[in-house]
């Protein structure tokens, strides 16, 4: 998943792969300036799984949302350090893997999609689920 950063800034472009790393991209020096990882929690093993999406928010160029499986996690890029480990919120996504991010223009809402089809609205400030609808697609939404 890739997604052009909206500010200008340190970098140009964000990407989620399935080596489980979201990369902060500086394309014109062709170079990975900064990875995100899933956070680890305290007392359960790591483990390797895909970052699925990330967006960026549009309100705060400091603020790059991103997902692994069902985990959607707010980060802050003012943080210290080349990896960044260390979410600023959490957002409960559901069972299901989140496929889908977008940022609303005014940054009152974060926008998603899973593999159910459903489409989540969280609010970005509380990192509390506003809604969910159900078979917003018949399929994966992404």
């Amino acid at each position: 998943h890739l997604q052009a950063n909206p500010h200008a800034g340190a970098h140009d472009l964000a990407s989620a792969g399935e080596d489980g790393w979201v990369r902060l991209w500086d394309l014109r020096a062709s170079r990975s300036t900064r990875a995100l990882g899933k956070p680890r929690v305290a007392g359960q093993p790591a483990e390797a799984q895909a970052a699925s999406c990330v967006c960026h928010s549009a309100q705060d160029a400091n603020v790059v949302f991103a997902a692994w499986s069902d985990v959607v996690c707010a980060f802050d890029l003012r943080a210290g350090g080349v990896l960044l480990r260390d979410a600023t919120a959490s957002f409960e996504g559901g069972s299901e893997e989140v496929n889908s991010l977008a940022a609303s223009v005014d940054g009152s809402a974060l926008l998603g999609g899973d593999d159910s089809g459903a489409l989540l609205v969280w609010d970005p400030r509380s990192s509390k689920r506003r809604t969910r609808v159900a078979d917003a697609h018949t399929s994966v939404l992404s």
